[in-house]
């Protein structure tokens, strides 16, 4: 371990996502010279928001849109209460539909005594429903045992379903497309989910009742993080990070820099390209085991991409279609954004089935998102090695660096994980 306490050292952040930004809080909290370099013009965390009018002024609208609740966000819970940032819960009603905008499937959520359970309506009672509620039950119940008793190891999702026979409608028709967008990946990535991940999971997503939203988006943690940081380059791209004898050299358009610790927080794929495969050959060998998957953004205001009926939409409305490999779904801003009710519905398409009219689109954005299965596991490991050793000097964190769905937590825990390799301890305590 590298401890810098009662030490100041100068440290560079590569990348401004919530990993960077909380890595680069963090560091400048506890009194070291910290830099942050963005290569876009806006922090990466906030870098492809939508300013939408809504009366007399502009909203503006994370892409994607991101949700949370307090039990397996319990990190970046804590980082929100510690900056002030405050949340309020959310609609987490969701409906599947055909490609044909046919809805036949739909559930919400009811609370008694503070707690919440879902519920389908009686209309969409079909034998296809109960199928998809069967299978609900049977992996809640059966998952349950297999994650209590430890015997779910890393067993491929794919894998786990067939020798639980698990019917093809429960799958095809819930489970993969809710998973595809949870995890904002195709149908194979899917497939080779741990199923120890899913289950930890999925029902704490989608059928506890418990999802929250920041109030005024995620742009309100990105605001703070920011605000006292003293060196924040936006619109700088860090071309290279090579080591030297007492230091990490940064390789800038307009020339070097030296740091005594770097901390990368960009995707995988973009810090290996920032790395020399010869110097750094096991940081490469770690960070090529981390794969990644297109998604297609596109803010909107086109009733097209919503189900048929308006009664069947939801908060989160799901296009079930076999022929496609990336699962498609529409976000009802509406039921998400407080500023947006009793306005004119808008919506958030992620990888639609096709594209809404031009006069109607407002944004589109083409993402990567990392993907789990066992091969990113296992660089997972490898990344703690390499973090492990005495003089270590350079530091990868992202919501791909640390176990579960790559989600917001993720690149908060990579950080906070990270951060105390260098003696730097975060203001809070969470569950471990």
């Amino acid at each position: 371990m590298v401890v810098l306490a009662g030490m100041t050292v100068r440290v560079a952040v590569v990348g401004s996502g919530i990993a960077g930004l909380t890595a680069a809080w963090l560091l400048d909290r506890a009194g070291h010279r910290t830099v942050l370099f963005e290569r876009h013009q806006r922090v990466g965390m906030d870098a492809h928001s939508a300013e939408i009018p809504t009366g007399p002024s502009d909203v503006g609208v994370d892409v994607p849109i991101r949700v949370f609740n307090r039990k397996l966000w319990p990190t970046l819970s804590a980082l929100a209460d510690e900056l002030g940032v405050v949340s309020r819960p959310i609609s987490v009603a969701s409906s599947f539909s055909e490609t044909t905008r046919q809805t036949f499937f739909r559930y919400g959520t009811v609370t008694a005594a503070k707690v919440s359970f879902p519920y389908v309506p009686p209309r969409y009672l079909s034998p296809r429903a109960l199928a998809i509620i069967s299978g609900v039950a049977q992996l809640r119940l059966a998952g349950g045992l297999d994650l209590e008793n430890g015997t779910l190891n890393d067993r491929p999702l794919k894998a786990y379903l067939a020798e639980g026979e698990y019917s093809e409608t429960f799958v095809e028709d819930f489970l993969y497309p809710a998973i595809g967008t949870i995890c904002t990946c195709s149908r194979d990535s899917v497939a080779e989910y741990p199923a120890r991940v899913i289950i930890e999971s999925l029902f704490d997503i989608f059928l506890a009742g418990r999802l929250r939203r920041f109030t005024g988006g995620t742009r309100q943690i990105v605001r703070r993080l920011v605000a006292n940081l003293p060196d924040v380059r936006l619109g700088t791209g860090v071309q290279q990070v090579t080591a030297s004898d007492d230091g990490v050299d940064i390789k800038l358009a307009d020339g070097v820099e030296r740091f005594d610790h770097v901390v990368i927080a960009t995707q995988a794929n973009h810090a290996r390209a920032l790395l020399s495969p010869t110097a750094f050959a096991p940081e490469h060998d770690a960070l090529e085991r981390f794969r990644y998957d297109q998604l297609d953004v596109v803010v909107h205001t086109d009733r097209a991409l919503m189900p048929r009926a308006e009664r069947d939409w939801a908060s989160v409305n799901f296009f079930v279609s076999p022929e496609r490999e990336q699962a498609a779904s529409t976000l009802w801003v509406n039921r998400v954004e407080v500023e947006f009710e009793g306005q004119s519905p808008v919506f958030q398409t992620h990888n639609p089935l096709w594209a809404p009219e031009a006069n109607k689109e407002m944004l589109r954005v083409r993402l990567q998102r990392p993907v789990v299965n066992a091969d990113s596991l296992r660089g997972y490991e490898m990344l703690q090695a390499l973090h492990r050793e005495p003089d270590r000097r350079i530091w990868f964190v992202g919501s791909y660096a640390t176990r579960g769905m790559p989600l917001l937590e993720s690149g908060v825990r990579s950080s906070e994980s990270t951060v105390a390799h260098l003696g730097v301890r975060a203001p809070w305590s969470t569950p471990s």
